[in-house]
């Protein structure tokens, strides 16, 4: 499921991109490329080249896989860091 929650992430950023609007276009794309990256899909290297052309990727982009999953943390993780 969360891959194709990527691909419409995916589809929505390029629309965007079409629109004129680039800063909606590379906070979908980057959301796509993260969940596309978790999930080991080749797109995810199609979305960096998209990003690059489009001059959306940042300096140190994408973050590796660690920082990317302390970024947006999960339910379980944070129950798990409330103390007892």
């Amino acid at each position: 499921m969360p891959e194709a929650e990527a691909s419409a992430l995916e589809g929505i950023g390029r629309l965007h991109l079409q629109d004129g609007n680039p800063g909606q276009a590379a906070r979908c794309l980057r959301q796509a490329l993260i969940i596309y990256q978790r999930a080991g899909n080749p797109a995810a290297q199609r979305l960096q080249h998209t990003l690059a052309d489009h001059g959306l990727q940042p300096t140190g982009w994408p973050p590796s896989s660690d920082k990317a999953a302390r970024s947006t943390p999960n339910r379980m993780t944070t129950a798990s860091r409330r103390p007892r």
